[in-house]
């Protein structure tokens, strides 16, 4: 029976001001537990995410670092190559300044050897003239030794 008293005591909750703002209390406690646990599943929620994003970013910031070194290791082959050509190109044009200069002698030379040809040439004429001349003094040698001059 003091199990009724004790109910009986009580009365019907919410009917005096104290049960009333201790229901209240209960109330607004029970919403604060609901907010917590929804600010912490956010927070979970976030973490997650942005972790998440932190691998993501963490692999395609290890794609662009091996895509930089690569590039950078290119970039110092093709300095290289590039010094490389300077060189031959300078190489080239010394040659090309000498080639030019041994044109310029062998073009001199060559008109000197066609003005020689040009003399030779005519001597030669001269030369089959000439032998011209002795076969027909030869032939008029043996008519004068015919005819007795």
């Amino acid at each position: 029976m003091s199990a009724q008293k004790k109910s009986r005591g009580r009365g019907a909750p919410g009917r005096t001001a104290a049960s009333r703002q201790a229901i209240l209390l209960e109330a607004i406690q029970e919403q604060n537990r609901a907010t917590i646990e929804a600010v912490f599943a956010s927070k979970q929620e976030l973490v997650q995410r942005m972790d998440e994003m932190r691998r993501e970013l963490t692999l395609r910031l290890e794609v662009v670092e091996a895509i930089v070194k690569k590039n950078s290791e290119e970039i110092l082959q093709n300095t290289e190559g590039i010094r490389k050509n300077t060189e031959g190109i300078r190489k080239n044009s010394e040659d090309i300044r000498k080639n030019s200069e041994q044109i310029r002698l062998n073009t001199e030379e060559l008109a000197r050897h066609s003005e020689e040809l040009r003399r030779i040439a005519a001597m030669l004429e001269r030369k089959s003239d000439q032998a011209s001349l002795i076969a027909l003094e030869k032939r008029v040698t043996a008519l004068e030794k015919q005819v007795g001059l």
